[in-house]
């Protein structure tokens, strides 16, 4: 196997709205992309497992981020894009 495609969709209890997130992940290049909608914002990053790194993408731009800088990106547990980096 070298890449994976993973689509998950989830409710929150007491809460009607519906979440998911896709991730896409190249085992090979150790690159990946989630699109994710939580909490009723749409969010799309790129990520790079081996330096730490993820280019958030919106409709005009792409911002490099870090995930030691955006305590933020740290938090959320269900878009967690660092989830392959423990261990490396």
């Amino acid at each position: 196997v070298e890449s994976f495609l993973l689509s998950v969709e989830y409710f929150i209890q007491n809460v009607l709205q519906r979440n998911y997130y896709t991730v896409y992940y190249d085992l090979v290049e150790r690159r990946g992309r989630i699109d994710a909608h939580h909490a009723g914002n749409s969010s799309s990053y790129v990520y790079m497992t081996q330096t730490n790194e993820a280019c958030e993408i919106s409709e005009r731009s792409c911002k490099l981020k870090y995930a030691s800088d955006s305590p933020d990106m740290e938090s959320q547990d269900m878009l967690d894009w660092r989830y392959s980096v423990e261990g490396d």
